[in-house]
């Protein structure tokens, strides 16, 4: 290998192990709970608050943590620079709070720039910050009460020193946000806490004084109120026998009234039944009667309808009759007028015998009998007892001989009868 190729093999190797050195401290890492702020060689801030790996070329850098938990007290096993907060209260009296604050930083470019101007980095320097504000929000509250105060009423001034401390609007300026604060311990000076005994023992007696005195009271109530009850049992006693007399009077006069009453209403009570017992047999009386003039009025009715039924049946059947009547003597005229026809016919033919003429004749007159007869009445003309009847003419026509014709048969065979037995004699 000649010695060019040697220098250059060196030259590439230095090079190489530069761009490595040079690759390893420009890149960097942060924490998701922390962020960084770098400043490059030319003095541009950047913000890092994402977690993972970025690169920026030979920064200086600061990390701060996004939420600090620190403790401000004199138990060792919560801060071992023994700094908790020493306030005095208004009348004098002193103490100390021990506490843990949590608070936290904001991750916005602006304040975190604020924030970085104030402390540069240093974390002590920023918990001496909120240390201070601490102890003046806490000093504010207990400036406004006793020592005595703070004692008894314990929870009441932690409730306001809680309400001064959180979210603090100065620190919340400088980029820091106070989120919590737990008291975890109240101490007070010898002084404070002798006086607040004997406060107490003064409370005490002063409450046993009213405790005796409320005895007292009451024992005097208790004694007034026997006295005034005896008195008040005496006279109700009085008032009780008092009482019974008038109730036994009155008891009895009560009873005297109410037999009385009692006696008129049973009599008004009689008076009320035997009324409506009347009024009832009346008016079951009243419906007898009724019930028996409407049964004689129906027996009435019933006759009248009856009576009128069979007038009027009997004026029908007599108008019936009457209508038969006026229509035999209808037909016995018919047939007188025929008689005569046939009479004056013959005699105009003159070539009948004897025997004809006599028929014909006695034909008519028994036409003029029947007539004759009709206006006395039918019932005085007397029959055969055996008549035989052409009941039709031809073969296929038959006609219905009539009531009057059969008469007038009748007739007719009689009177034929009798001048038969004339001329054969």
């Amino acid at each position: 290998m000649t010695t060019k190729q040697i220098t250059n093999l060196s030259t590439f190797i230095v090079t190489l192990i530069l761009a490595i050195i040079i690759a390893v401290r420009c890149t960097h890492r942060n924490d998701i709970q922390n962020f960084q702020l770098t400043q490059s060689i030319l003095g541009t801030l950047e913000v890092h608050s994402d977690g993972g790996y970025y690169f920026a070329f030979f920064p200086k850098k600061w990390e701060y943590p996004k939420r600090v938990s620190v403790y401000f007290s004199n138990k060792t096993d919560e801060s071992k620079d023994q700094d908790a907060i020493v306030v005095k209260f208004k009348n004098k009296g002193e103490g100390t709070i021990s506490c843990n604050i949590i608070y936290s930083l904001f991750t916005d470019q602006q304040r975190i720039f604020k924030l970085h101007e104030y402390f540069g980095g240093n974390m002590d320097l920023l918990d001496m910050k909120v240390l201070s504000k601490l102890r003046d929000s806490i000093q504010s509250c207990a400036s406004t009460i006793n020592s005595s105060e703070a004692i008894e009423n314990r929870e009441s001034f932690i409730a306001n020193i809680i309400h001064k401390v959180v979210g603090n609007k100065e620190l919340s300026e400088m980029g820091i946000e106070l989120e919590q604060i737990d008291v975890t311990d109240i101490d007070f000076d010898k002084t404070t806490k002798d006086l607040f005994q004997a406060q107490q023992r003064a409370d005490l007696e002063k409450k046993t004084a009213e405790a005796e005195r409320d005895r007292a009271v009451m024992e005097k109530e208790r004694v007034i109120a026997k006295a005034e009850a005896d008195q008040a049992e005496a006279e109700g006693r009085a008032k009780v026998e008092m009482a019974k007399e008038t109730t036994d009077a009155e008891k009895k006069k009560k009873l005297a009234e109410i037999e009385a009453e009692q006696k008129v209403a049973v009599a008004e009570l009689e008076k009320k039944e035997a009324t409506a017992k009347a009024e009832k047999e009346a008016e079951v009386a009243r419906i007898e009667a009724e019930k028996a003039i409407k049964i004689a009025e129906l027996a009435k009715q019933e006759a009248t309808f009856k009576a009128e039924k069979e007038k009027e049946v009997a004026q029908v059947e007599m108008e019936t009759e009457k209508i038969k009547l006026e229509t035999i003597k209808v037909q016995a005229d018919q047939k007188i007028a025929e008689a005569e026809a046939k009479k004056q016919q013959i005699e105009l033919a003159g070539d009948v015998t004897e025997k004809e003429k006599l028929i014909i004749t006695t034909e008519a007159e028994v036409k003029k009998s029947f007539a004759t007869a009709l206006g006395q009445g039918i019932g005085q003309a007397k029959l055969p007892g055996v008549l035989i009847i052409n009941s039709g003419k031809g073969e296929n026509k038959a006609e219905a001989v009539s009531a009057v014709d059969q008469l007038l048969q009748l007739m007719t065979v009689e009177k034929a009868s009798q001048i038969s037995n004339r001329l054969e004699k």
